[in-house]
């Protein structure tokens, strides 16, 4: 099933008449669970969850589950590691060690 409709395919004629007295354009519906699912998703993120295992045991995306946790500020978690260091940063010498031969 599609997360996407045509509100006249969906909609009866007379709540699509009253919707459209309201509002023309794109109009997001939240799901029943919506309003219980910051508080759950808040929650695993602080028992320590990564963001799929969160994503998949509440059926939202990774996206939604950075994106509440981007809203804990300093208490985020699951802050984006740090870039990885580049080869030629990794086979750096190191005091008292020769430096392995980089790889052309």
């Amino acid at each position: 099933m599609s997360n996407y409709a045509n509100a006249a395919d969906v909609l009866p004629p007379r709540l699509l008449e009253e919707v459209r007295k309201h509002w023309r354009g794109y109009l997001w519906i939240p799901g029943e669970n919506a309003s219980s699912q910051k508080p759950e998703t808040v929650a695993l993120i602080q028992s320590g969850m990564d963001a799929g295992q969160i994503s998949a045991a509440l059926g939202i995306s990774r996206s939604r589950v950075y994106q509440i946790a981007r809203s804990l500020g300093a208490q985020n978690p699951l802050k984006k590691k740090p870039p990885r260091a580049s080869a030629e940063e990794e086979h750096r010498e190191t005091p008292g060690e020769p430096s392995p031969p980089l790889k052309t």
